[in-house]
């Protein structure tokens, strides 16, 4: 596992590394910065030139900023800057930040600023605000990656190989650490995990959610591609869906709006991939990953802040009943787990 030495969150390294990869001009000095809060994977900042586009330097951490002990490659990090010339070929300009800088050797991407008068989607879900627009555009979005990609399948093998950000990241705290901390799970979840590791149908983004989508006044733009792999479409649909399962349960007064938003997410995909030939039998995948992601939100190593104990308790007990279950579509699903939560 590589070293990372420089530190962009210190300013003279991250003035040094601007001048280095070409984004400051020699004689200039560094601009106003600050950090990204939030992230638990990487060192984030945000470079504000006057007026410039701003910069998002962006560099992966060994071990992550959480309470135990997480550590994953930082070679993920090059791993989203090809996530990003990927979607940007296969889903269209704009759909993601621009890519500006690589630097394999510090294991740090520099890429165009646009969160500043972008709300993310995560944001404006707890502020209450539903847009349906946003999640049809969001379905769109990620069948146009699935369909796309599973075309491009050899090409995103040579390009994705590598599946270890996707085990270290995702497999291992939310589905391997449940199933060993939750029994009357860890038959379903191992189930899923030998799954997961048998099909190899598209490119998966693996962090599809809504804290990775900021919200622009004519489309959305997609972050964080470092877990992307190629594998199973049903993950990324079973992650996306258990965020928004996850604020219905913390939000009773909107729970029928985002049940609503889940439905049209899940009604636009489909639509949009359902003569790919892979399609058949992604929905019922898709219904055992949300299970597990809703159980992994409470139960694993990567819990929401926004639930309280109850409202934590109440997830667990739903997501374990239909696993015991098992509804046998997407719609009856969310309905199914919706209800649970009253």
């Amino acid at each position: 596992m590589t070293v990372v030495t420089a530190n962009v969150e210190i300013p003279a390294e991250l003035d040094d590394w601007l001048h280095d990869v070409g984004l400051l001009d020699v004689s200039e000095r560094l601009p106003p910065c600050r950090p990204l809060p939030g992230g638990v994977s990487s060192r984030t900042v945000v470079v504000e030139p006057d007026g410039r586009q701003a910069i998002v330097v962006k560099q992966a951490l060994r071990k992550l900023r959480v309470e135990s002990d997480w550590f994953a490659d930082p070679e993920r990090i090059h791993v989203e800057a090809d996530g990003i010339r990927w979607l940007t070929r296969i889903c269209g300009p704009g759909c993601v930040p621009r890519l500006m800088a690589e630097d394999r050797e510090h294991h740090i991407v520099a890429m165009e600023y646009v969160r500043a008068a972008s709300p993310s989607w995560k944001a404006m879900l707890l502020a209450g605000q539903l847009d349906a627009g946003v999640a049809r555009s969001l379905g769109q979005l990620l069948a146009r990656l699935h369909v796309g990609s599973a075309e491009e399948l050899a090409s995103a093998r040579e390009t994705f190989a590598d599946r270890t950000n996707f085990e270290t990241l995702r497999v291992e705290p939310f589905y391997q650490q449940v199933a060993a901390t939750v029994p009357e799970a860890r038959v379903a979840l191992e189930r899923l995990v030998d799954d997961l590791r048998e099909r190899h149908i598209a490119l998966v983004h693996g962090d599809f959610s809504p804290k990775n989508v900021l919200v622009l006044p004519n489309r959305v733009v997609l972050l964080d591609h470092e877990v992307m792999h190629v594998g199973d479409p049903a993950f990324d649909l079973g992650f996306f869906l258990a965020h928004l399962l996850s604020k219905a349960n913390a939000d009773s007064a909107r729970r029928l709006g985002l049940l609503m938003l889940a439905e049209e997410f899940w009604a636009t995909y489909s639509a949009q991939a359902a003569r790919a030939a892979w399609f058949p039998g992604v929905a019922e995948r898709a219904v055992d990953h949300t299970l597990g992601c809703v159980l992994a939100r409470v139960a694993g190593r990567s819990p929401v802040e926004y639930l309280d104990a109850r409202q934590r308790v109440v997830q667990r007990k739903a997501a374990l009943a239909l696993m015991a279950q098992r509804p046998s579509t997407i719609p009856e699903l969310l309905s199914a787990l919706v209800a649970r939560f009253s």
